[in-house]
């Protein structure tokens, strides 16, 4: 993660001529994901943006803008795969390991 200083210079250096032009989207990036960690630590926004020298509005801008990343971790699913079809419907019921025939059957019954 970045630091505070690290992330000043980086706004320094890339600040831009005129300000309509904004930021490029790495240090847009790089500030919202260190925003987020002290917004997430109880700092307000304010205090945030102050830390940064940018205006509230713009931080703000830049995190709606650049959509937190949550870390995942894939595990092995230890539920078996049921074999055959499974039927979802509409209203959320769920009917699992159904054969093609059975499938059909049961559609005629509900249809």
């Amino acid at each position: 993660m970045d630091t505070l200083a690290t992330l000043r210079q980086l706004l320094a250096q890339h600040r831009p001529k005129h300000p309509n032009l904004g930021h490029p989207d790495h240090v847009r990036r790089r500030v919202a994901a260190y925003a987020r960690g002290r917004i997430d630590l109880g700092i307000q926004r304010q205090a945030v943006a102050d830390e940064l020298g940018i205006s509230p509005s713009c931080l703000f801008g830049w995190l709606r803008s650049c959509p937190a990343l949550l870390p995942v971790q894939v595990v092995p699913d230890d539920q078996p795969v049921p074999g055959g079809l499974v039927l979802c419907s509409p209203k959320g019921f769920r009917v699992e390991g159904l054969q093609l025939h059975e499938l059909q059957i049961l559609l005629e019954k509900l249809g």
